[in-house]
């Protein structure tokens, strides 16, 4: 619903809810309705005036101070800039107000209703040339209830944006999480790998029984895993090192010593946490965009530095055509984003290329 469209209904609400009984109530009539009639035009006219400025005002405090990050200092803020919009204008409109009031007076026929209104209820302003004591609770109390009602409706409208955000956000991240246990499963069955795969166990049956056994085990392991754990956000480090011992097993049966790792993982980083199947996506970009041989192995290092989980591997770029950069990486960092994971880098460092992502503990 937009803003405006609220503003209208609240204006709707207050006509029927405070105008009209007062004007059809049989003791009391259209002349115990002005006052009400006037203050719903002002406050319908400042909602609209003030809409907008209001409206940037909580848009940067909701970027320099979020309710997320410090509630205390957001709603001190909110306080300050309240203030900022009810003084100034109170003030000026309270000083024309009584310097008009003082030289001109009521007017006649406004003067005989409030007195009427006096005699019938005991309230009103039975003076002609009210004073500033009158004026002040009028108009501060108009504003009051004008910005209160302006920065209440800009932060339910703000609480309901960020609420969609987040779901968007996670419905984002599940939907890449969906996508991402597509792309895994594809590459691991599609043709290319399968033909690798079973190509290599052909030629083990025939040359070590229990080394094609283990061969079948290690790939059964890197399935279950995949299936398991894919549609999780994140997973310890001690889960996905036993993966990537499992998948580098797969590979140092094909590639033997042209392909050279090393894990260096303290016991103390294993509970930490990382985003599921993050190696799986920093080993594969390894070996899909470097030379791969006997004269020229690549060596993939996995560690701990800073509290980041360190992928490196020296860099030998294949010249046929495959682009330094494919859809790999671009996933991890929109996952990492979405997670709120920041402080991950993925560049070039010296001749080797160097992936940091920070750990959850």
């Amino acid at each position: 619903m937009k803003k405006k469209s609220v503003f209208l209904f609240i204006l709707i609400l207050y006509v029927f809810g405070e105008i009209i009984p007062k004007v059809f109530h049989r003791k009391e009539g259209w002349y115990f309705a002005i006052e009400e009639m006037v203050f719903g035009i002002c406050l319908f006219l400042g909602l609209f005036i003030f809409h907008n400025p209001v409206e940037k005002k909580i848009a940067d405090l909701e970027i320099k101070f979020p309710w997320k990050l410090s509630k205390r200092a957001r709603f001190l803020e909110e306080l300050k800039s309240y203030a900022y919009f009810v003084l100034p204008p109170s003030i000026v409109i309270t000083f024309l107000l009584y310097l008009y009031l003082q030289k001109f007076g009521l007017p006649e026929f406004y003067h005989e209703i409030l007195l009427f209104k006096e005699a019938d209820h005991g309230v009103g302003w039975h003076y002609r040339h009210p004073g500033l004591l009158h004026i002040i609770p009028t108009v501060f109390g108009f504003f009051i209830a004008l910005f209160g009602s302006l920065f209440a409706l800009e932060e339910i409208f703000h609480y309901f944006a960020r609420s969609s955000q987040e779901q968007i956000a996670i419905e984002k991240m599940q939907k890449e999480q969906a996508q991402l246990k597509a792309q895994v499963l594809k590459k691991q069955l599609n043709p290319h790998f399968m033909f690798n795969t079973l190509n290599v166990l052909s030629g083990l049956i025939h040359e070590d029984i229990d080394k094609s056994d283990q061969f079948i085990k290690e790939l059964s392991e890197i399935y279950r895993y995949v299936l398991e754990h894919s549609e999780e956000l994140l997973c310890t480090l001690e889960q996905e090192i036993h993966f990537i011992n499992s998948y580098f097993y797969l590979l140092k049966i094909r590639f033997e010593d042209k392909l050279l790792y090393d894990i260096q993982i303290p016991d103390a980083k294993l509970k930490d946490k990382i985003p599921s199947l993050t190696l799986e996506i920093l080993v594969e970009n390894a070996i899909k965009h470097n030379i791969v041989s006997k004269e020229s192995p690549l060596q993939i290092d996995i560690f701990i530095e800073d509290n980041k989980l360190i992928v490196q591997n020296n860099l030998q770029i294949r010249d046929d055509g495959v682009q330094s950069i494919g859809k790999g990486i671009p996933n991890l960092q929109g996952r990492l984003a979405l997670i709120g994971i920041e402080g991950a880098s993925f560049g070039i460092v010296e001749n080797k290329y160097v992936a940091s992502v920070p750990l959850v503990q």
